[in-house]
């Protein structure tokens, strides 16, 4: 499969392109497959911007057994997705 993911894709279309290449049995490269992975487990919206998302969750330790550890690294891949961190030259 090939298509650009970058800081502006949503997780909503990555989850359409993986499905629909997976539904043409197309190769999903892993580490794409597993990110995407990563935004369904966190229930991530399809407004969400992927890449940010995506790489704060990895960023935290997460306890899979804890709801508690799930729903705050959740609120940290969502905050990164909307632009809340405070990347790129915002406060």
């Amino acid at each position: 499969m090939t298509f650009k993911v970058n800081e502006n894709t949503l997780t909503g279309i990555v989850r359409a392109k993986i499905s629909f290449a997976r539904d043409k049995g197309k190769f999903v490269q892993p580490e794409l497959a597993q990110a995407l992975a990563l935004a369904d487990l966190l229930q991530l919206p399809d407004d969400t911007l992927f890449l940010p998302a995506v790489c704060a969750a990895m960023e935290m330790p997460t306890r899979l057994d804890d709801t508690t550890s799930v729903a705050f690294t959740r609120e940290v891949a969502l905050a990164a997705g909307c632009g809340r961190l405070g990347g790129r030259g915002q406060a």
